[in-house]
Parts: C-alpha cells; structure tokens; sequence
C-alpha cells in the first residue's frame, strides 16, 4: 500500500517467514476509516472489527518511523521506533515496552491476511496522539489531544400522519445516505430454518439498527421453519424461493426495489436442467430440482426424491427416500416427482456444474453481478413514487392477510437514497404504503408482518416483535 507522506525514519520489515505459514485465522473487516496525519491524508490499512479499531503495522511503521521485524514461527512483532522497543505477539493483548508489560484493548492479528496491531498501540511505541470516529481515524505527531466529531449514524424520528382521515403516530429509525452504513442478512443461528429473537440477530452482528426480515414458515410445527423469497449475502445467493419483491444493496450505494427471481441453470453431465429452489424444502408431491448446501445445515431434513451428491463437482454418492448429509465441500441435488428421471441417468464420478443469475418480473436479465445483500420478502408498496401493490404479479397465492390491519414492517428510500426502516406500526398494506410515502420514501418494501415485526436500533427495541424471527435486515 503506498503512503503520501515520507516516512520520519527509514523503514526496515524483516519477515523470517512467510505470512501464509501462520496458523491463524484472517478476520474479517466490518467498516474501513479514513485516516490523516497531522491533517494530511494518507493511504493507511485501517479498520474496525466489533467496534475495535486496527491499523496495518507496516503501514504505522512506514509512516510514523522505525523498523518493524516480524517472525512467523513465534507469531510475534517486535517495533522499534527511537529508544522505545515493543513486541507484540499475535493473540495477545499484551504489549512489552522496553521489558514492562503493558494491556491493551485488543490482540494484533491478521486482518484480511496483513497483521494489524490495535490503534491504542499506536501512542505507547510512537508517543504521538490519537483518535477516531466511525469514519475517520486522526493522528497528531505533535501529542496535542485528537477530538474527533461524532458522526450521526441512525436516527429515531417520530411523526403523526394523516392515513385514511386518521391521525398515526409513527415511530421509525432514518439512516441517512452519509451515515455509510452497510446493510447485511443476519440468518438466525446461520442456518436456514431456525429463528432467533431479532435483538440477538441485532447484538451478534453489532448492528447499528435492524429491522425483521424475510416471511418465514412459523404455523405448522411439522415442516422446516424456513424463509421464503431470496436472501443474498456478501454477493452469494444463500436462499432462492422466487416469491415476493426485493430490496437489492449494491457495493456503489445505491438501492433498488423490484422484483428480482434467481435463475440456477444446471449442467448434468451434459444433460441442462433448471434448479427451482436453493435451500428450500420442496413439496412431497411435487416435481422440482433444489439444491442444498451447507447454509442449510448438516442434513436435508427430509426424505424423499432422489437425491444426488455432489464434492468438487463430480458425482459422489446417490441415494433415495433418505435425509442425506449435505458435505462440507459441495451440495445435494433433490429431484423430486418427474424430474427424478433425469437422476436416473446420472452415475457416480459424473460431472456436476450450475450458474446463477437474476431476472425480473418481465424475465429480463438483471445485472446483480455488484450486488453484496439482498432480501426478498413483499409485496413491493412503492416504485418511483406511486403506490405499486401487485402482490399476485409477484407470486403470492393467499391474499387474504393483506387486507388486514396488523402489526406491519417496511423499508425504504428517499430520492436521495436515505433508508426508512418502519415496524409496529398496526396498518393494512394499503396504508403502509401511505405511511412509507408521507415518511419520503419513493420506494419501499413490505418485510414480514404480525408478531413477527420489530426494529432494533441502538442497542433497544424499537418495536418489540412478539416472537422469534428467521431473519434479520442489518445496517452497521
């Protein structure tokens, strides 16, 4: 990584071996800060992971001076900056400064494969100032005191509409397009067909606001309580039912409600088939291909069809009328009703391959290839600012809920892309629409609805659900 600012003393890295030998694992960032030195910005490593700030030891070293020696064998980096000489072992939040022990608030560690060591080190070896935000991180070689600005992230706001010749009290959380927060899927107990309370959904993922998801089948205690509609995450389709509208996250900021269906076309040893489902329990009776993977547990949950093992792309085992493990390294294909035929002609040591890609409602392709979270669930309430309720056009078969007044969730964006997140509030569908319109949005998505309904924001309920949930909608 370069830097913009030349280094106070030469900089010497000395590896004794190379990085991927470490047997540690590389976490993950949550958010990247912009960081300045004595008001200069520089192109620095920096990074929160769970609310804990790290910045790349080579790019410190490089900046502030010194030299930096690092031994993969012991895991362990000694800098040495002046008179003070520090070491710092992976995994440990203990610092040695010229032989006194000292504890920080966290361990260096690989951070995305580059070893990151805490920002409150950065003071005790360099003897310079620091501080930071949620966006920016600041440091002074001068030692003067950093204060950094509070950046506003989510806001509560409060509004009494007039729906339907009737006043409604509405609470609801706005996330403004500069706030820069990332929306993500949190899957309850990371596994379809579980639920979890939407306030561990929230606290696990260290979620600056979250709001219930997908519908998820909860009635009927003898089949999978599982989602419907679409889920993607980190760009990977986790789950494809194709019922419902979308609401789509791309890496650029923008937004785009709609109604979006997963196209998994397969390739069967030469045979092209289409998979109808990802990770959803088809009926009995019916005649469809699903794959399963592991984002669906250790086993199908049921047994019926045929089921076909994939590892690596070939062909390992086919079994029928069985709960088949799903392995860790590939999937199953269910066939169920005729399409059972075409797993008769498969064998073992077969090839196995399939694509995924994304239409709308016409069956035009869509490009989703920058997309990094998406959520299906609907019916959609607005497009471009007029009122779009067309459930059946997006696949829904009982109508009757929607004519109800309950407890009702949605989301959605102002022309300027801020987000509005609503829940709790005890609405027909027409009138949720009404409320997202008066709130600003321009488009907006009906989430789940009834007991399942709730918002999380700063670390409290908002609305309450009155159950658990399959899944969450997550910004942080």
């Amino acid at each position: 990584m370069s830097i913009s600012r030349q280094p106070l003393i030469m900089l010497t890295v000395i590896f004794l071996l190379m990085l991927p030998l470490l047997p540690v694992h590389a976490a993950e960032a949550d958010s990247v800060l912009n960081v300045s030195i004595d008001n200069e910005q520089v192109e620095y490593q920096a990074s929160t992971v769970k609310s804990l700030v790290f910045l790349s030891a080579e790019d410190v070293t490089a900046s502030l001076g010194g030299t930096l020696e690092y031994d993969a064998t012991k895991k362990s980096l000694t800098i040495t900056y002046k008179e003070t000489k520090a070491t710092l072992d992976l995994g440990s939040s203990t610092i040695v400064v010229n032989g006194e022990k000292m504890s920080l608030d966290a361990a260096p560690m690989l951070l995305e494969e580059v070893v990151v060591i805490p920002a409150k080190a950065v003071p005790i070896i360099w003897g310079v100032s620091i501080g930071w935000n949620e966006e920016d991180l600041s440091i002074r070689t001068d030692g003067e005191e950093v204060i950094m600005p509070d950046v506003s992230k989510v806001v509560v706001e409060k509004a009494t509409l007039l729906v339907n010749e009737k006043e409604t009290n509405v609470s609801y959380i706005s996330i403004p397009a500069d706030a820069k927060l990332k929306a993500d899927v949190v899957v309850a107990q990371n596994c379809i067909g579980k639920v979890e309370t939407l306030e561990k959904l929230a606290e696990r993922s260290y979620a600056e606001a979250a709001i219930n998801g997908n519908y998820f089948q909860s009635y009927d205690p003898s089949k999978a309580m599982e989602p419907y509609g679409l889920i993607v995450k980190k760009g990977a389709l986790l789950h494809a039912e194709n019922t419902g509208g979308t609401i789509a996250f791309f890496n650029d900021g923008s937004i785009k409600v709609g109604v979006a269906k997963s196209v998994i076309k397969a390739d069967l040893n030469g045979t092209k088939a289409d998979i109808a489902m990802l990770n959803h329990t088809p009926a009995k009776d019916g005649s469809q291909i699903v794959l399963f993977n592991n984002f669906h547990g250790d086993e199908m949950g049921f047994a019926y069809g045929t089921n076909v093992v994939v590892q690596k792309g070939v062909v390992t085992a086919i079994e029928q009328n069985t709960n088949t493990a799903i392995p860790e390294d590939g999937y199953v294909l269910n066939f169920t009703g005729s399409q059972e035929e075409l797993a008769e002609k498969l064998a073992k040591d077969n090839l196995i391959s399939y694509q995924v890609s994304y239409v709308n409602g016409a069956n035009e392709k869509l490009d989703w290839s920058e997309v990094h979270t998406a959520i299906g669930a609907g019916p959609i309430l607005l497009s471009a600012g007029e009122t779009a309720i067309d459930p059946e056009r997006e696949g829904f078969v009982d109508l009757t809920g929607f004519g109800l007044a309950t407890a009702r969730s949605a989301i959605g964006y102002t022309a300027e892309n801020n987000l509005i997140l609503v829940a709790g509030v005890k609405c027909t569908l027409t009138e949720l629409a009404v409320i997202m319109s008066q709130l600003g949005a321009v488009d907006a998505l009906a989430l789940d609805s009834g007991s399942v309904s709730g918002s999380y924001v700063k670390g409290e309920y908002l609305a309450t659900p009155g159950k658990e949930i399959s899944t969450a909608l997550i910004f942080r």
